[in-house]
């Protein structure tokens, strides 16, 4: 089978296509004949190796396992004897560690949910990630309830399109933060209010919200705690630089009811529950992945650069079957 391989740690442009065997499923594993997958901001920590510290996940000298790719959508080939929720023929989306930019991919049947023919394969592989990303920060971690005021700063990214999604779904009041070129888009996700940040410092506005989920990663623990309400939440899924990012890690405060906000970062869990979620709201219409650009699996290092670069708006979905 045809699959990205990614050599050793550098730029996009090292990135493979490869010749590889077709993997074979473990007892708990599907196997999944893949038709779509996306490019997200984990794809380019794991082929660049940065920061450093990503590097005890993806290994110390070189990428192992070596495939990319975290989103897979696509037609269940083959399952493993103790699998019995999925049989060959069904159309499935999950997420993996690595290996969905390839033809095929073995994915624990935990991680898989059914797809509905009224969502498309394409529809459906911008979601895992950054979809579940988007939606454990606000339900599970943020606890956000109706009425509640959640700003999004990077609200036209891939998490933060879903964020801005799912944060009206639960019924809060949604601040989205953009450039002027992307506020038609932001309002068309349901954002009640919009802060066009080529003009204006949500930072200095001197008003606080219930939720801040930072996408970008320009905001500093100092600078969180003005920025919310006495027992909001702030939580960090972007970061700029390592001293942002430890800064937030080595002070987090998760524990509610001191009177003071939660600041924290996180790494979403994926599981079939939380994806199956996202698939029933998107067959009811209420959420969709905003996809700006598709590439065949042959254009994949280019994609990937692109992510890389920042600003992209939305999903960029990779044509592999």
């Amino acid at each position: 089978m045809k699959a990205i391989y990614c050599p050793a740690y550098g730029p996009a442009h090292l990135l493979q296509l490869k010749e590889v065997p077709v993997p074979e499923p473990k007892a708990d594993e599907v196997l999944v004949r893949v038709m779509y997958s996306s490019v997200n901001a984990y794809d380019w920590h794991f082929y660049t190796g940065e920061p450093w510290l990503a590097r005890f996940s993806f290994g110390l000298l070189r990428p192992n396992p070596s495939i990319l790719g975290a989103d897979v959508s696509g037609i269940v080939e083959k399952t493993g004897r103790h699998v019995s929720a999925f049989q060959p023929g069904d159309r499935v989306v999950g997420e993996v560690t690595s290996g969905a930019w390839a033809e095929y991919v073995c994915v624990r049947a935990e991680r898989l949910t059914s797809l509905p023919v009224s969502v498309s394969l394409e529809q459906a592989a911008g979601m895992p990630m950054a979809g579940q990303t988007a939606l454990q920060g606000l339900r599970n971690h943020a606890r956000v309830q109706a009425g509640q005021k959640v700003l999004i700063n990077g609200a036209t990214g891939g998490v933060g399109t879903f964020s801005a999604q799912i944060a009206r779904i639960l019924g809060a009041e949604v601040w989205a933060v953009c450039r002027t070129g992307n506020m038609e888009l932001v309002k068309s996700l349901g954002a009640d209010h919009i802060i066009d940040y080529t003009r204006e410092d949500f930072r200095q506005m001197n008003m606080q919200w219930d939720v801040v989920l930072d996408n970008v990663g320009n905001i500093t623990r100092r600078q969180y705690e003005p920025l919310l309400q006495p027992d909001g939440t702030g939580i960090m899924i972007g970061f700029q630089n390592m001293k942002t990012l430890m800064g937030i890690m080595l002070r987090q405060r998760k524990k509610s009811g001191s009177g003071k906000p939660r600041v924290f970062s996180f790494t979403a869990e994926p599981n079939a529950a939380d994806m199956a979620q996202l698939v029933a709201w998107a067959a009811s219409g209420q959420l969709r992945s905003v996809i700006t650009k598709r590439f065949p699996l042959t254009e994949a290092a280019k994609a990937a650069a692109l992510q890389q670069e920042g600003h992209v708006q939305g999903k960029l979905v990779l044509e592999i079957a």
